[in-house]
């Protein structure tokens, strides 16, 4: 087991750094990340990286590095460790990498190495920090506690997003105009990921340095390098989301225009002393860490619900018709729903309304209560009073006596009122926190009922964008308002704790009231009379008071009642609805099922189209019948198999993103062209077998492998496709078995290859060994050249004398043929250039040559083709104007004329660029020549007609009766032999084929 996924390990690693100047796969870069972590390591990557030929190719050392970055990233945390310590590798890069190489990676493999080295030496710094710069809780940020080790760790951040910035600057300063930049903008998705997961960071660990450290001119150092390192990726964000690749792979942060504002978070704290800190700060520190943890949270909530909403986005592509119908009757439903939500926040906005005006009620009862204390004491000081008169005034003894039981009975009296009040304020306190009780249960409630709505939605709804900022807006709303509320009972307790300091100072004054008794002798009486009115007021007053209290009670307990009754309604809509859901949700189930199950059926009928394709084309190539292009070259073949090979891959690629994504219009085409393919390659392999030797059975053995490579290879892959085979397959496997299909057919197209190879001529091998390009244009120029001096002597061919009514029309033919065949020439060209510049790339033309020269080797071919053909339909028009030829052989000539420039389209047909405005003037340049061929061969033929006839005609009339008997027995003799003749010139033609190739 091990040992295969090590080879599994290969294959995705070559499969990722290929030389083509394109992005790695990320099925590829996947797979080696999950390696990583199945066997809890980095195992066999570095030495399958190591003894991988990275220094051939600097696009494949560019496509490197990009696999290094992304599994230190993302892979198991000791394949960072395992990196620390292979640093030495990333400089052997550096120095065997052309710092100007051709394809302009040189530099930034130098730049990229660089910030590699740095990533890995702050790692090494700072273990406790993961190779994605992802935290889950604040633990991570315990370097702050310690202000230097803080301020040392921000900075190194600072400093390692500093040479990120550098780096993302080089790759977009090397763009290029003419060429893809897929490979470049590759390397900018870790980037991209890196970036944002150090910023926050940044901004977490800035904002708790702020609220910790005392002094502000400290951390300004910091705030300015943040400040610039803000502006930076902000631009970098913006450039990178005009990028349309980039976009397509991963979602580009947005930031705000301007940094954030540490300094407004709130005035800074006292840094933590040894000693105890007092109550106060305690519970400030305990504030601000729970804000900390809650800005966390909804970062990570709004996150979540970004990635909810990309995914939400990419699934709404793939829905048909029908599931938009739901959807917009499902977005009428849950508008509804929000209506009935809307009702129901309402509601709790009159609960908190409610809660607030007994929070007033709340406040007046203790005003009160402060005037009855105040009195209460204003009492205990007249009391305090009488008794000092009545030890100063020893004639009125009686008297005062008389008013002290009098004070003592009307205090009783104030004490009972005193404590009826207190007991109607405890029976209001008491009633106010059951309606705390029943608002924070029904709260509850009410965000679980949220919570459940919001997974429903989540589940079945897919509510749209701006409803889901509405429910967000409103949920902050809610919570806004439970804030007020804890800050509503912490000013009661406030107040509370107001009125326990008033007393102790009520308290305090009596005391220094009770010594200032003396002074006040002579206001007694008049004190008397104005406490006794006084007190009467107060006691009219206060049970006005109650009263009205009692009936404000009475009123809102009425509104408890009704909205009780409503919430209930609510709820029980709100469940109604929520088994509407359900029941829409089991629908769309059913429908997607039934809507998946008709796709498979498509996607079979086509599959099952394309076999009988396949089926056809290979009952052909075993019928006798049919021989196939009798004009194939095996150059021409041998580009067919390297275009079935391509055609191939492209196959499996667009059935693994069936798998994946679900493309049926991508698998529906491709099917189509795989079977073309495959038919086409039949047909003229079967052609070409004409050249092969029937002693040996090389022929047999050509027609054998063709026919297995399409039966065994392309047949199979097709049956392998299909819905009852695919499924199956588990699901995790899918892609590993369309992989291995597709390399098994690969390998067997491309077993034909070498029997085509064996009939390829010497000539052709021997112009492969130069300069390819160099040959190529060598041969378009012999071919450009043979059809100008045939054009040529075709004219100085029109000013001999001749037989003008015979000789004049054929000429006129070959001429405009010629023609013809020259413009095919120059059109040709032009599309072979076209072809070399699009599909090079970076590299020179004899690379491109080189690589693809199967494609090279039928282009030669069909170019000296065209020369030989063109040189002998210009002998035979000479001959024919001068009598050493005839007819048969002008005609004979113009139709090898048409089979060799057909060959040439064919040839540039095969690598053709798509949309290509050059090969649409190369087909139309090759139909004219088809149509000058076939006047030609009219005009040719139409001659011979009458020539014949006029010596037939000549040659009989002065015959007689017995005469015309033997020269009917001759001519039938004659025709025999003729027809003997034909069948030995086929034979013979056959065996000079043969030995041409």
């Amino acid at each position: 087991a091990t040992e295969k996924l090590e080879d599994e390990l290969s294959q995705h690693v070559k499969k990722a750094l290929t030389p083509d100047e394109t992005a790695p796969k990320q099925k590829h870069v996947r797979a080696c990340i999950i390696y990583t972590c199945d066997v809890k390591g980095s195992g066999s990557f570095w030495h399958v990286l190591k003894t991988f030929p990275l220094l051939s190719d600097e696009i494949v050392t560019f496509k490197a590095l990009i696999v290094f970055h992304k599994v230190i990233r993302q892979g198991h945390p000791l394949v960072l460790k395992d990196a620390i310590s292979e640093a030495s590798w990333l400089d052997n890069l550096v120095r065997h990498t052309n710092q100007y190489g051709h394809g302009g990676y040189g530099i930034l493999i130098r730049a990229y190495v660089q910030f590699l080295h740095a990533k890995l030496q702050y790692h090494s710094y700072h273990p406790e920090f993961s190779g994605t710069f992802d935290y889950q809780e604040y633990v991570s940020l315990k370097g702050v506690e310690d202000p230097n080790e803080g301020f040392e760790t921000i900075n190194d951040l600072l400093g390692l997003l500093d040479k990120l910035d550098s780096l993302q600057k080089m790759i977009f300063d090397s763009f290029r105009n003419t060429s893809t930049n897929e490979c470049r903008i590759a390397a900018l998705v870790p980037l991209v990921e890196e970036s944002y997961g150090i910023y926050q960071f940044l901004v977490s660990m800035l904002m708790a340095m702020h609220q910790i450290i005392g002094s502000v001119e400290v951390l300004g150092p910091l705030r300015d390098k943040f400040r610039a390192g803000h502006y930076a990726m902000f631009n970098f964000y913006h450039a990178c989301s005009n990028l349309r690749f980039l976009t397509s792979l991963i979602t580009v942060p947005r930031l705000s225009q301007d940094p954030p504002d540490f300094l407004a978070q709130g005035p800074p704290t006292v840094p933590p002393r040894k000693t105890a800190p007092p109550r106060e700060a305690e519970e400030r520190r305990r504030l601000q860490d729970e804000e900390l943890a809650r800005q966390r949270q909804q970062q990570a909530e709004m996150e979540r619900q970004r990635q909810q909403q990309l995914a939400l986005e990419r699934e709404h592509q793939n829905q048909l018709e029908m599931q938009r119908r739901m959807e917009m009757q499902r977005q009428a439903e849950q508008q509804s729903l929000l209506e009935e939500q809307q009702r129901m926040l309402a509601q709790q906005q009159q609960y908190a309304n409610a809660a607030a005006e007994k929070q007033l009620l709340q406040q007046r009862l203790a005003n009160i209560q402060n005037q009855l204390d105040n009195y209460r004491n204003q009492t205990g000081r007249d009391a305090a009073t009488i008794q000092a008169y009545e030890g100063r005034i020893r004639a009125l003894e009686q008297e005062l006596e008389t008013f002290a039981s009098a004070n003592k009975s009307r205090d009783d009296i104030k004490e009972d009122m005193i404590r009826k009040l207190q007991d109607e304020v405890q029976q209001w306190k008491t009633k106010y926190e059951a309606l705390a009780k029943l608002y924070t249960q029904l709260r509850k409630e009410h965000l679980d009922l949220l919570g459940k709505f919001k997974v429903l939605k989540d589940a079945g709804a897919r509510q749209t964008d701006g409803v889901r900022a509405e429910v967000a807006r409103l949920n902050e709303e809610l919570r806004s308002k439970a804030k007020e509320m804890t800050e509503i009972m912490l000013e009661r307790d406030r107040l509370r704790a107001d009125i326990d300091r008033a007393r102790l100072e009520g308290d305090g004054e009596i005391r220094r009231l009770r010594d200032q008794l003396a002074s006040v002798q002579r206001d007694l009486d008049q004190a008397q009379l104005e406490s006794r009115r006084e007190v009467d007021r107060l006691l009219a007053k206060s049970a006005a008071e109650r009263e009205a209290l009692e009936q404000a009670s009475r009123a809102k307990n009425d509104d408890t009642e009704v909205l009780k009754t409503g919430l209930d309604e609510t709820l029980l809509a709100l469940s109604g609805l929520q088994q509407t859901v359900q029941q829409h949700e089991v629908a769309m189930k059913r429908l997607r099922g039934d809507h998946a199950s008709q796709l498979n059926k498509m996607m079979d009928n086509v599959l099952q189209s394309c076999i009988e394709m396949v089926d056809q084309a290979v009952y052909t190539l075993e019928s006798p019948t049919d021989l196939g292009n009798q004009t194939a070259s095996p150059e021409y073949v041998s580009s067919l198999v390297e275009k079935l090979v391509v055609t191939t891959g492209e196959f499996g690629d667009a059935f693994v993103r069936l798998v994946q994504s679900g493309d049926q219009i991508g698998a529906i085409t491709q099917s189509h062209t795989f079977a073309n393919a495959m038919v086409q390659f039949l047909h003229n392999v079967k052609g070409v077998a004409r050249l092969a030797s029937e002693e040996d059975g090389q022929a047999d053995e050509l027609l054998r492998a063709a026919k297995d490579a399409v039966v065994l290879g392309g047949r199979h892959f097709f049956e392998a496709m299909k819905s009852a085979a695919l499924g199956a397959i588990p699901g995790s496997q899918r892609i590993g078995h369309i992989a291995d299909l597709t390399e098994q057919a690969q390998t067997r197209m491309a077993e034909t290859l070498l029997l085509v190879d064996k009939l390829i001529a010497d000539e052709v091998r021997q112009a492969m060994t130069g300069d390819l390009g160099d040959a190529v244009d060598r041969e378009m120029h012999a071919a450009a050249q043979a059809i100008e001096d045939a054009a040529r002597r075709l004219q100085e061919l029109m000013a001999q004398p001749r037989e003008l009514n015979v000789h004049g029309a054929i000429l006129q033919a070959a001429i405009a043929l010629t023609t013809a065949i020259s413009n095919l020439i120059r059109c040709a060209t032009a599309t072979q250039q076209e072809i070399v510049a699009h599909g090079r790339g970076s590299s020179n033309v004899a690379t491109f040559y080189k690589k693809n020269n199967k494609w090279t080797e039928g282009l030669i071919s069909a170019a000296k083709a065209v020369a030989v053909a063109t040189t002998y339909l210009v002998e035979s028009a000479d001959g024919l104007v001068t009598g050493s030829h005839t007819y048969e052989q002008l005609m004979v000539a113009a139709q090898e004329v048409g089979v060799a420039t057909t060959q040439l389209v064919a040839a540039s047909r095969v690598k053709t660029v798509p949309f290509s405005k050059t090969q649409d003037k190369l087909e139309d340049a090759a139909t004219r020549v088809r149509e000058a061929t076939k006047l030609l061969v009219k005009a040719a033929r139409a001659a011979s007609q009458r020539h014949a006839q006029l010596a037939a005609d000549q040659e009989i009339s002065h015959m007689g009766r017995h005469e015309y008997k033997v020269k009917e027995m001759e001519q039938q003799v004659q025709i025999l032999e003729l027809e003997k003749s034909l069948t030995n010139a086929r034979y013979k033609l056959a065996s000079i084929r043969k030995s041409g190739y």
